[in-house]
């Protein structure tokens, strides 16, 4: 991919740990029960929810991406991997995080969202995606949707 020797070892080890190190920080919020929320941005194919014991601590899990990826994500989860059982629900939210017309929070509040809440948040694999700008807009509106504590 970048023509470097040992490229696609090293990603797959990082992208491990990077994993690890997200879950590991999940759970470290979870385990202190000041959060009833936690938001996945850039969700992907994520399976925290399904496979991360500690999300019974959470009232609901929101999985926020473009509509197509989660349309794409529900048909695998219900086709593929026969609708597993998450941990607490999980709700979809449907986003394109460089639309200026679209903010995270009315997003968000608009599929259930407490916006008064402390909340965990995180995004893995995203932010590079985003650009200059979008990395700006991103952070903004991440911040405006956090309550205090989040």
């Amino acid at each position: 991919l970048f023509k470097l020797d040992g490229w696609p070892e090293f990603h797959k080890q990082w992208t491990a740990v990077r994993t690890r190190f997200i879950d590991d920080a999940i759970q470290a919020r979870a385990d202190t029960g000041g959060f009833a929320q936690i938001v996945n941005l850039g969700a992907g194919m994520d399976t925290r929810a399904y496979r991360m014991q500690c999300f019974a601590k959470f009232d609901r899990a929101f999985d926020v991406d473009m509509a197509g990826v989660n349309e794409s994500r529900q048909k695998v989860f219900r086709d593929v991997l026969r609708a597993p059982k998450a941990h607490c629900p999980v709700i979809s939210v449907d986003i394109d995080f460089l639309d200026e017309q679209v903010s995270v929070r009315e997003a968000l509040v608009g599929r259930g969202f407490d916006a008064e809440k402390p909340s965990v948040f995180f995004a893995e694999g995203l932010i590079m995606y985003l650009g200059a700008a979008g990395k700006v807009k991103f952070l903004r509106e991440v911040s405006a949707a956090a309550a205090p504590g989040s």
